[in-house]
């Protein structure tokens, strides 16, 4: 998770929430800091910047599971009204690219048809090189493909 750290500069392509699949709304004016915490078992991850026109934040801890051999994400958002958790499968190991899934109760996020109904969401990590990573979420909602929601391409800044 060491080339996570720092501070990153954030280019995010929503394909939801104020966008869609053939409309995405693009910002590159959002910002990312990671920083350890709990004696360098974990990640706080503090984005905020703006998309659309409208504010963006977002925080969020990145740890890894010894026990369960796992990455572990929980995330809180402007967006979502409920904190997102992801959890790698177990013994999926401590190495990247790696995929998180679970579970949220959509708020009509993804449109009025799925407000109250569980999606399925994914996060995927891959690690570019040491400056440049990217965050793929997808989600999947009832009796549908799994979709792109959002691509973050993070760029080192320090």
């Amino acid at each position: 998770m060491k080339v996570l750290a720092g501070k990153w500069r954030v280019s995010v392509t929503l394909y939801m929430a104020m966008a869609s699949p053939t409309r995405p709304v693009t910002s590159n004016e959002i910002v990312t800091t990671r920083e350890w915490v709990g004696g360098g078992r974990f990640l706080f991850d503090t984005t905020t910047g703006t998309i659309g026109g409208y504010p963006f934040w977002r925080v969020g801890t990145l740890g890894y599971s010894n026990v369960d051999r796992r990455f572990e994400w929980v995330t809180q958002d402007g967006i979502n009204a409920n904190m997102m958790i992801y959890l790698g499968a177990p013994n999926s190991g401590p190495s990247f690219p790696t995929s998180m899934t679970g579970t949220f109760t959509d708020q009509g996020v993804l449109g009025e048809q799925y407000a109250g109904k569980t999606i399925g969401q994914r996060t995927e990590i891959i690690i570019v090189s040491p400056n440049e990573h990217i965050f793929d979420l997808y989600f999947t909602p009832p009796g549908e493909p799994e979709r792109l929601a959002d691509r973050n391409v993070y760029t080192r800044l320090a």
